[in-house]
């Protein structure tokens, strides 16, 4: 099971926040667009330290989360 939260920064960055609360690892397949947040249309992004441009107001994610993993990715 993961459990997650968005929020939006003061300067407007984006954040989500994933935590794998099994024991299993769990694949993440997951697009954030903007219109369903509030992310500009052009950024980076900003995961596990590794920044990465993205385009189309589109934020793809594929990522597995280990068990009992916490990760946080960030829009710039």
């Amino acid at each position: 099971m993961v459990l997650s939260s968005a929020w939006r920064a003061k300067d407007g960055d984006v954040a989500l926040a994933l935590v794998n609360i099994s024991e299993d690892a769990v694949p993440i397949r997951y697009t954030l667009t903007k219109d369903d947040y509030p992310i500009p249309p052009s950024g980076m992004v900003v995961d596990s330290g590794k920044a990465t441009a993205y385009d189309s107001g589109r934020i793809s994610l594929d990522i597995t989360l280990a068990p009992y993993d916490i990760r946080v990715i960030e829009a710039t």
